[in-house]
């Protein structure tokens, strides 16, 4: 979620997440799909959210092709969950799962994917004016900041790389582990008790990480499951994965109240997630502040400037461009561990275990 070659681009988050909510209950209710669809879209104001609404009712009526839904800046969990409610029937679930993630996650996903190539231009800003003779730097860094700004837009392996460098920052990656793990997790139990075997579950459960790099690296489980391994030991082959979770699983596997050991991980992984949005929330006003104010200054003031002043701008302009997001993040993160040690010990407590399988 998040490129900039989608034709049309989600931005009233909160009435997507109402739209979903009302037709997970008028389904709960009764109301055939089609009906329910008609009715909750008439309540929507944004062009985008009605011309979605349509789409996703003729895709999952089977009147239209997944690629209609491809054109929006939808997340992959959002997708996921309609089609865990079309293949288990269980629609009503799985729209209020969708509906809550749309209303308080899905619009920090899309800030910190939309800002990243900020935080890599201040970087490069740093580096260029230590190093390179000024007479050619100036040119160089517009050239080399652009291309930074323009990849993820046309690039599929430069977005996974994105993915790839988000899952292993400092906070921010933990937190991205925990959301993945918690997407996994909630189309795994809305999953477990329909009639779609093992491999089909784990896979439409993947399907909803959007995360491309964990998402990959989950594919890993699948193999397991292929080699006939249970559900524990197909999870503790994922790199990513806390060898504690499959400790817990294992247990519950052998008892046979996997979907209650489900349930669990899903409640404990979504308090973890939304205790930080907080935190992420705060980085991410940090990097607007770049991406609005710093970074066009950065561009347009070097041509008022005389030329023996642009290291001095350029190297001042770096640090508060590295600034400005730390100290918004830390502000938060120093409130967020006053108000969640207990959610951190149980994952790090996660962290520390292992299962001999």
């Amino acid at each position: 979620m998040g490129d900039g070659h989608l034709k049309y681009k989600i931005k009233n988050w909160l009435e997507l997440s109402v739209f979903t909510d009302n037709l997970a209950k008028m389904l709960d209710d009764g109301l055939l799909f089609k009906n329910a669809f008609e009715i909750a879209g008439k309540h929507l104001a944004s062009p985008v959210n009605r011309r979605l609404a349509v789409d996703l009712k003729e895709v999952f009526l089977g009147e239209g092709d997944t690629g209609q839904l491809s054109r929006y800046d939808l997340p992959q969990f959002y997708l996921a969950l309609f089609n865990c409610g079309q293949l288990t029937g269980r629609w009503p679930k799985a729209l209020r799962d969708a509906a809550g993630f749309m209303h308080q996650i899905a619009p920090v996903i899309y800030r910190l994917h939309r800002c990243w190539h900020f935080v890599l231009g201040a970087l490069l800003i740093r580096i260029l004016f230590k190093w390179i003779i000024l007479g050619q730097s100036q040119y160089l860094a517009l050239t080399i900041l652009a291309a930074v700004f323009l990849l993820p837009i046309y690039s599929e392996a430069v977005r996974y790389y994105r993915d790839a460098l988000i899952a292993k920052l400092p906070f921010i990656g933990t937190w991205t582990i925990q959301l993945s793990l918690m997407q996994f997790f909630v189309c795994l139990e809305i999953a477990y008790d329909s009639t779609l075997n093992v491999r089909e579950m784990f896979l439409h459960s993947i399907s909803a990480i959007d995360n491309r790099y964990l998402r990959k690296q989950m594919l890993a489980s699948v193999d397991q499951i292929d080699k006939g391994q249970s559900f524990a030991a197909a999870l503790q082959a994922v790199s990513f994965v806390p060898g504690g979770m499959a400790a817990v699983i294992h247990p519950y596997e052998i008892s046979g109240k996997l979907a209650d050991c489900f349930h669990e991980m899903v409640s404990q992984l979504k308090q973890i997630v939304e205790a930080k949005i907080e935190v992420v929330k705060f980085f991410t006003a940090g990097i607007v502040i770049n991406s609005g104010v710093l970074f066009p200054l950065t561009l347009i003031i070097p041509f008022f400037l005389p030329k023996n002043m642009l290291w001095v701008f350029y190297l001042l302009m770096g640090e508060l461009m590295g600034f400005v997001p730390l100290a918004c993040a830390k502000a938060a993160y120093d409130e967020y561990t006053k108000k969640a040690a207990g959610l951190n010990l149980w994952y790090t407590n996660l962290k520390s275990k292992n299962l001999d399988l």
